[in-house]
């Protein structure tokens, strides 16, 4: 096993251990509102009229609270998660919320190229939300997530703000106690939104724009410190297009 490939490995088991409190953890957290508030605003942006039976992937799905927005807002879904765990809780919130279509599949990502050759240029709406910092081939996946986008669909993808204080800190100090049991130790790459251009534009992509969220420790620093600036947002949300 390549080294990238175990990193992604041991990234899975990490969220698949983490499955059954994950969501009590991530819900119970400031961060969670503005990110979920977010991404609704998002995603009714990029699709103001609304999925009306539109195509969306939520690649790294988690536990699918993407997932159910996007059915909310009437788009056909098909999420895609390593995590066997993971997708058992898509599958069951879904059914609490009277979604019994969605389209779901077990698959590490970037995709095997044959669901690709499959799903080619039928989304009009991708979403990845913390996902594609884990993958070694980050450039493959926005390459994938190009070919599965019809001409005018949208790539929605947050991105850990490499320029944000935390993350400077946390590359200094990733491998020490403060982080043992954080998933960001299975990260392998950081962003800034000239980077995510840069990609994009490689792999036949548009970056329409940027929103920056989250802050460190918010729940103690969202009071007192100011906006989301550069130095100090943890993440940041990419609107990515596939070009008509």
């Amino acid at each position: 096993m390549r080294n990238g490939e175990r990193d992604l490995s041991q990234a899975v088991e990490h969220f698949e251990s983490q499955a059954g409190t994950y969501e009590a953890h991530a819900e119970g957290r400031p961060e969670f509102g503005e990110r979920f508030r977010l991404w609704s605003t998002a995603i009714e942006r990029v699709m103001p009229a609304g999925g009306a039976g539109a195509t969306a992937m939520d690649l790294g799905c988690g536990p699918g609270h993407l997932t159910q927005e996007l059915a909310a807002h009437g788009f056909r879904t098909i999420s895609i998660d390593g995590s066997e765990a993971m997708l058992a809780r898509t599958r069951e919130r879904l059914q609490q919320h009277g979604v019994t279509d969605a389209d779901l599949r077990r698959h590490t990502l970037p995709l095997p190229a044959a669901v690709v050759d499959e799903l080619a240029g039928q989304a009009q709406l991708i979403v990845m939300s913390s996902v594609i910092e884990y993958l070694e081939h980050d450039d493959e996946m926005l390459r994938q997530c190009a070919r599965l986008l019809e001409p005018g669909g949208h790539l929605l993808a947050s991105f850990p703000n490499r320029r944000s204080v935390y993350w400077r800190l946390q590359r200094v100090l990733k491998r020490t106690p403060l982080f043992a049991h954080s998933a960001s130790r299975h990260q392998r790459h950081q962003y800034d939104p000239a980077l995510v251009r840069a990609m994009g534009n490689a792999a036949g992509l548009e970056l329409r724009g940027v929103t920056l969220f989250a802050l460190p420790l918010q729940r103690y620093t969202g009071a007192v410190l100011p906006g989301r600036r550069p130095r100090l947002a943890t993440l940041f949300l990419a609107d990515l297009q596939r070009p008509q």
